[in-house]
């Protein structure tokens, strides 16, 4: 629940235009750093793509999420 709401918050800065697509992508980079976060971001990901409309806010959000989390190195 925790990890929803601090990708959540992140969404709606992003939606706001609080935040640029660098920012949100920068500071998204650093929130994957966590495995917490990261295992999340995996589970969710599937059921996250399936129900976000194209061409919105949101799916443009969770495009910027998914390269941020694609940025991390793998862990061994």
């Amino acid at each position: 629940m925790y990890c929803n709401l601090i990708i959540s918050h992140h969404c709606m800065c992003y939606e706001l235009g609080y935040f640029t697509d660098e920012e949100v992508e920068e500071s998204l980079h650093n929130i994957f750093g966590s495995e917490m976060i990261r295992e999340f971001w995996e589970k969710t990901r599937a059921p996250r793509n399936s129900t976000t409309p194209y061409g919105g806010q949101m799916r443009k959000f969770y495009e910027v999420a998914e390269l941020a989390y694609l940025r991390q190195p793998l862990k061994a």
